[in-house]
């Protein structure tokens, strides 16, 4: 229904148009919403023993470059950040990971709709379990191999000798 100007007034002014931000705000990506599904797990899991910087490249699925800055502060002897390399070894079995299953997938998406989520919603759950399905990117794979490597280093009677 389209409102009338009060009489002798003038009709009201346009909507102004969206700006940028707000535009991209609201063409929120698959990527964005796997962004923010990946750090809601990682602070699940690691609550707040990552460093905010390490949770930002954990984000950004950047996990060598989380490497980087929590390979020193392990070897300093910070325990927050051997946990969390503890996190990115995966247990020990980086070769051993398993993807999302297509039985899995399909529970979670129906799961996902029976609970009431949008299509858009369904649209970026079904892409990110597709990039799950894949399994883990070659970096995933290698900082889980490095992670493992500098907890071994660390665990060594060697390394409890340093000064």
């Amino acid at each position: 229904m389209q409102r009338l100007p009060p009489p002798g007034g003038t009709p009201p002014a346009p909507a102004p148009a969206a700006s940028p931000a707000e535009l991209a705000r609201t063409d929120d990506s698959s990527g964005s919403f796997t962004r923010r599904l990946r750090c809601t797990q990682g602070r699940l899991f690691l609550g707040r023993t990552a460093p905010p910087e390490v949770l930002a490249a954990l984000c950004d699925r950047k996990p060598l470059s989380a490497l980087k800055i929590l390979v020193p502060l392990a070897e300093a002897g910070d325990l927050h950040a051997v946990k969390v390399l503890a996190f990115l070894a995966e247990g020990g079995s980086c070769d051993t990971y398993k993807p999302v299953t297509s039985a899995s997938r399909e529970i979670l998406v129906s799961l996902a709709r029976t609970r009431g989520a949008a299509p858009e919603t369904l649209r970026r759950l079904v892409d990110l379990l597709a990039e799950e399905q894949a399994g883990p990117a070659p970096d995933e794979l290698e900082a889980c191999r490095q992670s493992l490597g500098e907890l071994k280093k660390l665990r060594s009677p060697r390394a409890r000798l340093r000064p």
